[in-house]
């Protein structure tokens, strides 16, 4: 069943548009993303009718869902993520499409190029939206900040869902290879058959200096159990997703979803009050990050972080902020 939700609107007059909201799962990048947009159209004034459908990654749920959105005749339809919009595109007709959440965008096949246009597979799609993929460098370099004499670094993947990370560690892997970096990316992948904790069992097995979450849903959804499991075995735990972040990391970088999604409003304005046809609307990528701490996190590592990497912190996770506020 579909949620309506409504925007505090204070000009009666307009036309109230009807926009959809998918998700595929209830990611916090995702959630986070869908306050900005909620937001957005709050200030902005734009009467909506926000017509909102969680898929709970049940594939069959989806389509059902998404023929639902294209029955319904609505205005626009945001995608919230990867996936959502992999299995909206080109479904729901000529639909309007703003995606957000998407990590690559390139490695999705939505675009040749990073702020280019969606590369149309059909002429159903009409598509644009906003990106939340920070350059591998970056990520990189907070890495080393976060664990300066690291040598070997675990990635801990998914099999069944895992098109994001597996993008991260492309991106990262050739990242390495261009700057020489000395280091080793050891990958472990999760089988359900056996659980969490053999997984992070052969983690620890692999004499690695600090294990990697990325934006890897059934990773980064039991990143507070992974923490727990991790607790006094002196390996610290880095980042690039919002949930992991939180729950489990010493150290993450990652974007600021609530802005991101208002980036994506902002899109969507130019296609239902200017009229613009979302193919034409190049995809927008962030250009800032945040560097966030977690002084919980660590504690429970016994890692001690180091202070060129708290001098560069946005947000302190368990202390106090610095109140930077972002790259």
């Amino acid at each position: 069943m579909a949620l309506l939700l409504g925007a505090t609107v204070p000009d009666t007059t307009q036309r109230v548009a009807r926009v959809g909201v998918f998700f595929w799962h209830r990611s916090a990048n995702d959630l986070a993303a869908f306050e900005g947009i909620q937001r957005a159209f709050s200030i902005r004034g734009v009467p909506v009718e926000f017509v909102v459908h969680h898929a709970d990654g049940d594939e069959r749920r989806a389509r059902e869902q998404l023929d639902a959105c294209r029955e319904a005749k609505l205005d626009l339809l945001f995608t919230m993520g990867t996936r959502a919009t992999f299995l909206a595109q080109g479904w729901v007709g000529r639909m309007p499409i703003v995606f957000t959440a998407v990590t690559n965008p390139v490695e999705a096949g939505f675009a040749k190029s990073f702020g280019a246009r969606v590369e149309r597979s059909s002429t159903l799609v009409r598509m644009t939206g906003t990106s939340n993929w920070i350059p591998p460098e970056t990520v990189l370099h907070v890495f080393r900040l976060a664990v300066p004499k690291m040598r070997r670094l675990a990635i801990l993947r998914s099999s069944d869902s895992g098109f994001v990370s597996a993008a991260e560690l492309k991106d990262l892997s050739m990242a390495i290879d261009r700057t020489g970096e000395p280091l080793e990316i050891v990958e472990v992948v999760l089988d359900m058959r056996f659980g969490m904790h053999a997984a992070l069992d052969r983690v620890l097995a692999a004499d690695v200096d600090a294990l990697w979450i990325p934006i890897d849903f059934p990773i980064y959804e039991q990143s507070a159990a992974i923490a727990d499991y991790l607790t006094g075995k002196g390996i610290p735990v880095l980042s690039s997703s919002l949930r992991a972040t939180e729950d489990a990391a010493i150290a993450g970088v990652v974007v600021d979803y609530p802005l991101l999604g208002q980036r994506a409003a902002a899109l969507a304005f130019s296609i239902l009050l200017d009229e613009k046809d979302p193919e034409r609307i190049p995809i927008e990528m962030m250009q800032g990050y945040q560097i966030v701490l977690n002084l919980e996190a660590a504690r429970r590592y016994g890692y001690e972080l180091p202070l060129p990497l708290l001098a560069v912190a946005d947000r302190v996770l368990g202390g106090e902020a610095n109140g930077r506020g972002g790259h």
